[in-house]
Parts: structure tokens; C-alpha cells; sequence
């Protein structure tokens, strides 16, 4: 594997390199107990923001894409596979996207290179991190081994599984974007799982592009990444995994719920372990044995070792899986509390020859009549009250000698529903390497995983989440329908409400939601694209869910003028900090994933203001070791990705002169205080050698400082006329210009309800005119949106006495400064004597003040 145009800078002999695909890359410091794993991660608490910014590189020649498909379309699956791990609301980590990779570009800060190249047989696609394989110990005391850089590779062949035997599978594919999670968890430091979440192999994985992390994955980011709230909210299980009265090194613990997701550990070389991360609630835990590698694989589970103070700890020997109970079968329930751990969970396990039964995966096939086709849906899925079904397993260790049969003796039941199953386990009709099973869901309640038992002559095979049970059938898209306006109509079953729809990897915005149709507003793209649209249901099962025999509709954008962007200035010595600012023509800024990138780590966008749908404005900060000369531009919004090969160049530092180099906040009110911090200024400056200006929609104003600290730090007023939205804050000492800084000038109201209407007559509500439960109203809101991006319904909220109402449309202005919200005002909505109840709305966290809403019984 060669890595394409990227180097870092010199480094000592790298410990850590490409694992194929949760257990994190571990060390421990000592020869001997107490073991306390360190990880190799990100040091994040060095980086501005928290933030690791990954750079794809250029396509090579032989990339192969499936018919109709582009590699836009594949970026935008990456960066929405990047925003899944950015979602962890317990996790600091933030990936950001840095553009395509400048050529042959030198990094000395940390990144994620993102490549295409030829993988080992049997390989999709493979990533890690690296390191020195130094312990670094931190201010506080904690310890890690820095991760400098990552890498993750894809393998070239994109098309689909179904007409390529090497193929992972177009970019619209489950298949490609649920890889594309998974390689990114091994960047920021992850390792396997058999948990059947998005960091287990793809064998036994169970997540889907709707519900693509589990609580491991969740746990595992938050334990190297934690919030400081993370550990008070969570709680753990302690204790030591033996045979024969020592420890076992890496045996896998779990915990799970019968309704809910899994969440493991290995254990350290004395058999201790610890599993964080646990809700409150009661949970069955068990251990089992790392499985056997596979072809081609170097350790057991694919997993890299951790190392010790003499090297790779190796794994203990093969054992029986049990319960806490000291058996196959499940025991008292271990109890979980917030902020605490239940320690005392001890295992003394049995030794066994080998391991048999693992790798497996289960299935449901049902006949596309229409397609004549089948249509495969993994994990096996069934719908809550629906006719029984039929699972279909395979796996090693499952099949008689002739590959056909089932084991003898082997059984098939569901952890806390042994009603499920419904028969014996059976060959499967319709093909060899495949058993079935019939499953029932007529005593289950509630949607979520099951989790599968297998047992065979002795041995207990537990395979977290084999069945999913749904409350609702995946949604089926059946038009797409442009609209004169720019937005477009989607139409099918299982839509509505809460439904969200991709065009490739980018959201649109749903402008009106009803049952069977949404309003939505496509992301920008470039001129002719054709995007796959997918919709996903809350319940996490999308419109791709079973394997399609035809690829997802096509919404086709018209065709134009090729778009291009300027930028002012284009060029900036190394260790500066600039604006700048970026003018498009045929080009759509109004994004939500607007991303700006300059190909290398060490030029990092620290923050992006969109002026108009065709200016915005970046706030750049550049390396004062950053390597010299043209860099890569790229500026992606929607699904626009424009890449312009040297289109900004780094020259080389200047001397040392005064520069802004922080606000201790962005923003500031009309008329109030804020504060600048300069770097380089003599100690005998005074407040007359700066002048301040504010470049806003008013053009430039003064800004009076008012006072001085010698630092220097400038207290200053602004000007109490200036409009809400960016402004370029410019100082000047001694008549030398420095770069200047963005700010934001804060709106002086919340978003303010103007009106609330019957939406059918536009009749004003008031005492002589109340609202009825039930009714539809129309919000008239100013200041409700913060961004050009088109508002979602899903992401906007009404309240009517507390209570959240069902939110139907949004309409916003040309200019963005109004919007009329639409919501169904609950019909079991209880009238209060005094004739009204509070209505509020909120957006983007913003709240406006309440209004009273009058309300009448029917």
C-alpha cells in the first residue's frame, strides 16, 4: 500500500500501524498489577477546537465507480460518515473536513489522510493510527501515546457487490458508508468489537445508515475523548476474568439488556476489566473468547495486541463462554447506577480445545414479486406484530459435514424471549451455507435488538443484536418531483414527520412534512449532478435497507455554468492568521456542511460565516511551520466540491510584528464592550497607538479604546448602530495595518413570535378568536434563523404550555429575517381557565420569549 502525496514529518519507528477494522490500541506502563490501560489517541487538548482535520486524497486512475455514480458523490458519504462520530454529544472529538490533499505536502500537525489504493485480498477497505509508541504524560497526570497521524485506505473497486466479486458497493450503498464509519472509529483510536456494533467486523455487524453507532462505539469515543460530564452520567462494572486461579488476558466482557445494545471490554494481562459507559438499569454479562483469526488475519479478532513493557501481550487460552451466574445460563441481573461502579463481577472460566462457532450473521430474505428478485435485510428484521418470519444464519462451527445440515444438536434461543424462535434450527431451502429458523414477534412490545444464543455440543455462541425487530416497515420512496420554487416533493410510504432525507451523503431540509410527502429543499450541487435520495425513519431502518434490485431514485439537478470562486488575499506568510474571503459565481453557499479547506492540517479554517448564498467569509490560521508554497483549495457545500490545485500559496514568515491573536469572545452587542488581545507590541505602547474599525454592513466605523493593559489588552466600545450578523474587526498600530478578525455582532432580541394564525384563513388568534386543539397554526417568527441554510422542520420546536407540539412546515423569507412556522396544536391540548396557554419556538438552541396563545375548548 503506498500513501499517495502525503508525508509527515520526520518521526521515530512507528508501533502502531493499519488494522483492517473496538477495543482501543492499548500500553501499559509497567511489567506487572496494577495494569492501567493507556491509549493511543488524539491529544485534542492541544488543538484548537478539538478538532482533527481529515484531507482526501485525489482519486488514482484505476478507482472503479459503479454506473451513474461520481466521486463527489463518495466524498459526500465520506463526510457524512465523518459526522456520525462528530454527533457523540459525551465525545470532545470533532473531525473537520480539509479539503482534497495538497500534492506531496509535508504535515507536522495531526490529520486523517483519507486514500484509495489496492488492499489486501479479501480487504475492503483498512485504517489506524500512528505513533511514536511514546507515553506522554500530560499537565494533569493523565498519560497517552499521541496519535501523530492517521490513515485510512479504501479499496479502489466502488461498484457494486453484485456485478463485482471485489466490490464494496456504490456510494448510496448501506454497505459503503457503514465501512467508511467503521475506518473512521480506527483513526481516532478504536480497535474491534464483537458487540455487533459499527466497530465489529463486517461479518457481524448489526448497525444501519439510520442507527449507525451503538452504546459501545459511544462508550469507547467518550473514554478517550470525555466530556466532563461523560463519567457522572454513566456508570461501570468491575472485575477479573480467571482459569485456574490466574487471570486470562483479553478475554471480551459484555453487558447488554435483552432489549438493548451491548456494550464490552477486554480484560488486562491479569484478567482485570472495567466496562464504562453503561446507562442506569440492570444488566446479564458475560464473557467469552476472542474469536479465531480469520485468512490472512495476524491475531485472533483481527485485534493488534496491546504492548507492554517486553512487547505484545498475548491472549489467553481458549474458554468456555458464561454468564455471571458461572453458567450457560443467565443469572440475578447486575445493577447499574449513574456516576458508580459495581465492582466484584468475577468469572473463573473453563478451558476448551478450541473455539468453534463464531463469525456469525443472520439475514432476512424476502421475494421482491415486482423485482423478482430477493431483497436481504441484515440483521434478520421484523416487524412488531407482523405474520412469523424466517431468519437466515450462517457462521463457522454452525453446519454438519456436508455444509448443508445444521450441527447436531444445535439450538437456537432469544436472551429473555425464549418464545421467539419458533422451530428448529433447519437447513435453509433455497441455498447451502445457510440455516433458517422461524421467529415470532407476538409477545413483543417494544422495537430494538434481540439478542441470539446458539449452542452446540457444549459450546455457547452469544451474537448481540442478530434480530431487530421494527415498529414500522423500512420507508419506500416513490417520486421525486421537482417544484418551480427549488424545492422538491418526496413521496411514499412510511414518510413523514421526522423522516429525514439524504441526496447522497448531504441532508436536505425538509420544508413541510405530512404523511406520505415531504417538502424538502435539495442540497446544492454541481450543474447536471444526479443525486441518489434515501429516506430514513426514525426508527432506524432507511429506504435502502434491503438490498434494492434497482439503485435508489435520481433527483437530477439542471444543468448551467461551471461554478468558480475567488480568493481575497490568496496568499499568507506561515504563522499568520487571516480572513478570507470567498466570492462564487454559480455557486450555493447556503449550506449546512459549508467546509473550506486548504489540503494540509497545518492551515486550519477556524470558523466560516456565510454573507450571501455567493460570499463568505473563513477565519484562517496558519502553522508557523507550515510547509511553503501552493496548497489545494477546497470549498465543498451540499454537494458542490470545487478543488482548485494551488489556489492558495503560504510564503515564508515574516518577522515578528504586532498581530491580533485572540478575543476572549466572538462576539459583542451594539453599543457594548469587548475585548482584543495583540501579540508584538513594544511594553511602552499606550491605548493612542491603535486604531480600531469595524467593517460591517454600514461600512467602517470607529470602535473607541477606551482602555489599555499593558500585554497589550484593548478594552474598546462598539458602535451601538451596528446590525446583527459578521463583521471584520480591523486595528491598526502606529498606521500599520494587522490582519484582522472576525466577529459577530449579536442580534439585541431572540427570535420574536409576531403572530400566531389559524394557517388556513390567516385569521389573526386573539380572545374574540381563539385557537381550538387540533387546529393548524402559522407562527409569524423574526430572527428565528442564525444561518442562510435552509431551515428543517425536525430541527425547529414548539412549545404550547410545555407540552411539544408537532411542527408541519417552515417558510422562510428572501432575506432570511422571517419565517412562518406551521404546527398541528395537539388535540388533547387541556384549556386552562385563564383562556391561554405559553407558545414559544426554538431553533439552533435559540429560544424566543413566550406569548400567550388563546385557546378555547371545542
Amino acid at each position: 500500500m503506498t500513501r499517495r502525496g502525503i508525508a509527515i514529518a520526520a518521526l521515530a519507528v512507528f508501533t502502531a500501524g493499519l488494522a483492517p477494522a473496538n477495543y482501543h490500541f492499548v500500553h501499559y506502563a509497567g511489567s506487572g498489577a496494577p495494569y492501567t490501560p493507556i491509549f493511543e489517541r488524539f491529544q485534542v487538548e492541544s488543538l484548537h477546537g478539538g478538532v482533527v482535520p481529515f484531507l482526501i486524497v485525489d482519486p488514482p486512475s484505476n478507482l472503479q465507480l459503479g454506473s451513474g455514480d461520481t466521486f463527489v458523490s463518495v466524498v459526500s458519504q465520506i463526510r457524512a460518515a465523518s459526522e456520525v462520530w462528530n454527533s457523540v454529544p459525551t465525545s470532545t472529538f470533532r473531525f473537520q473536513f480539509g479539503g482534497m490533499a495538497t500534492p506531496n505536502v509535508t504535515m507536522t500537525s495531526p490529520a486523517v489522510v483519507v486514500s484509495f489504493d489496492e488492499v489486501p485480498p479479501g480487504v475492503i477497505a483498512m485504517a489506524g493510527p500512528i505513533t511514536t509508541g511514546q507515553i506522554t504524560t500530560l499537565a494533569n497526570g493523565q498519560q497517552l501515546v499521541p496519535i501523530l497521524q492517521s490513515s485510512m485506505v479504501i479499496g479502489p473497486d466502488l461498484r457494486s457487490p453484485g456485478t463485482s466479486s471485489t466490490g464494496i458497493g456504490p456510494s448510496w450503498s448501506d454497505r459503503l458508508f457503514l465501512t467508511l464509519v467503521h475506518e473512521f472509529g480506527h483513526t481516532l483510536g478504536l480497535q474491534h468489537t464483537w458487540t455487533s456494533s459499527a466497530m465489529s467486523t463486517e461479518i457481524t455487524r448489526a448497525t444501519t445508515k439510520a442507527h449507525p453507532l451503538g452504546a459501545d462505539d459511544i462508550a469507547a469515543i467518550s473514554m478517550l475523548y470525555p466530556t466532563p460530564d461523560w463519567a457522572g452520567l454513566y456508570g461501570s462494572i468491575t472485575g477479573q476474568v480467571t482459569m485456574n486461579g490466574s487471570g486470562v488476558a483479553l478475554a471480551s466482557v459484555v453487558a447488554l439488556t435483552p432489549g438493548g445494545d451491548a456494550v464490552s471490554t477486554l480484560t488486562n494481562p491479569d484478567g482485570t476489566y472495567e466496562i464504562d459507559g453503561l446507562s442506569a438499569g440492570s444488566y446479564q454479562v458475560y464473557v467469552h473468547p476472542v474469536p479465531p483469526s480469520l485468512a490472512g488475519e495476524s491475531y485472533s479478532g483481527d485485534l493488534t495486541p496491546p504492548i507492554g513493557s517486553v512487547g505484545a501481550i498475548q491472549m489467553g487460552p481458549p474458554f468456555n463462554t458464561i454468564f455471571q451466574s458461572g453458567t450457560t445460563s443467565p443469572g440475578d441481573p447486575v445493577a447499574v447506577s449513574a456516576g458508580n461502579a459495581t465492582s466484584g463481577v468475577n468469572f473463573a472460566v473453563t478451558t476448551r480445545s478450541s473455539v468453534n462457532i463464531y463469525g456469525v450473521q443472520t439475514y432476512t430474505f424476502l421475494w421482491d414479486q415486482i423485482a423478482q428478485a430477493y431483497d436481504t435485510a441484515k440483521p434478520a428484521t421484523f416487524l412488531l406484530g407482523a405474520a412469523p418470519g424466517t431468519a437466515v444464519v450462517t457462521g463457522d462451527g454452525l453446519f454438519a459435514s456436508d455444509g448443508v445440515s445444521p450441527a447436531p444438536g444445535l439450538s437456537a434461543t432469544v436472551l429473555g424471549a425464549p418464545d421467539m424462535i419458533q422451530s428448529s434450527v433447519a437447513a435453509y431451502t433455497y441455498a447451502a451455507g445457510f440455516l433458517q429458523f422461524q421467529v415470532s414477534t407476538a409477545a413483543q412490545s417494544t422495537p430494538g435488538p434481540r439478542h441470539l444464543i446458539l449452542s452446540q455440543a457444549g459450546e455457547m455462541e452469544i451474537v448481540p443484536s442478530a434480530i431487530s425487530l421494527a415498529a414500522a416497515a423500512p420507508p419506500a420512496i416513490t417520486a421525486v418531483q421537482q417544484n418551480s420554487d427549488g424545492t422538491a416533493n418526496v413521496s411514499g410510504s412510511g414518510i413523514g414527520p421526522g423522516t429525514r432525507i439524504l441526496f447522497d451523503g448531504a441532508a436536505a431540509a425538509v420544508q413541510q412534512a405530512a404523511s406520505g410527502q415531504l417538502t424538502v429543499v435539495p442540497p446544492p450541487a454541481l450543474p447536471g449532478a444526479n443525486a441518489a435520495v434515501i429516506a430514513v425513519n426514525p426508527g432506524g431502518l432507511d429506504s435502502n435497507f434491503f438490498a434494492p434490485a434497482a439503485p435508489p431514485p435520481l433527483y437530477a439537478y439542471a444543468a448551467s455554468q461551471p461554478p468558480a470562486i475567488q480568493l481575497t488575499p490568496a496568499s499568507a506568510p506561515a504563522g499568520s492568521q487571516l480572513l478570507v474571503d470567498i466570492t462564487g459565481t454559480n455557486v450555493n453557499f447556503a449550506a449546512s456542511n459549508l467546509q473550506f479547506g486548504f489540503g494540509s492540517s497545518d492551515i486550519l479554517v477556524r470558523n466560516m460565516w456565510m454573507i450571501t448564498p455567493q460570499h463568505a467569509v473563513a477565519q484562517v490560521g496558519i502553522s508557523k511551520v507550515a510547509q511553503q508554497g501552493p496548497t489545494t483549495v477546497t470549498l465543498s457545500s451540499g454537494l458542490q466540491l470545487l478543488e482548485i490545485p494551488a489556489g492558495f500559496q503560504v510564503t515564508a514568515p515574516e518577522p515578528e510584528a504586532p498581530m491580533v491573536v485572540s478575543a476572549f469572545e466572538n462576539t459583542f452587542e451594539p453599543g457594548g464592550v469587548f475585548i482584543l488581545c495583540v501579540a508584538g507590541v513594544p511594553p511602552f505602547a499606550t491605548s493612542g497607538d491603535f486604531r480600531v474599525t469595524i467593517s460591517g454592513p454600514n461600512g467602517d466605523e470607529g470602535a473607541f479604546v477606551f482602555f489599555y493593559i499593558s500585554g497589550p489588552v484593548l478594552f474598546l466600545d462598539a458602535p451601538a448602530n451596528l446590525p446583527p450578523g459578521p463583521v471584520l474587526v480591523k486595528v491598526s498600530y502606529r498606521g500599520t495595518a494587522l490582519a484582522p478578525i472576525l466577529f459577530v455582532v449579536g442580534a439585541p432580541n431572540w427570535p420574536n413570535i409576531v403572530q400566531a394564525a389559524a394557517a388556513s384563513s390567516g385569521l389573526v388568534y386573539s380572545e374574540a378568536n381563539p385557537a381550538f386543539p387540533g387546529d393548524s397554526v402559522a407562527l409569524t417568527v423574526l430572527s428565528l434563523a442564525d444561518s442562510l441554510a435552509p431551515m428543517d422542520v425536525s430541527a425547529i420546536t414548539v412549545s404550547v404550555g410545555g407540552v411539544a407540539q408537532t411542527v408541519t412546515f417552515v417558510q422562510q423569507s428572501n432575506s432570511k429575517d422571517t419565517a412562518t412556522v406551521g404546527f398541528q396544536l395537539n388535540p388533547q391540548t387541556t384549556v386552562p381557565a385563564a383562556g391561554s396557554l405559553p407558545l414559544t419556538v426554538t431553533y439552533d438552541g435559540r429560544v424566543s420569549l413566550p406569548v400567550p396563545l388563546p385557546i378555547a375548548p371545542q
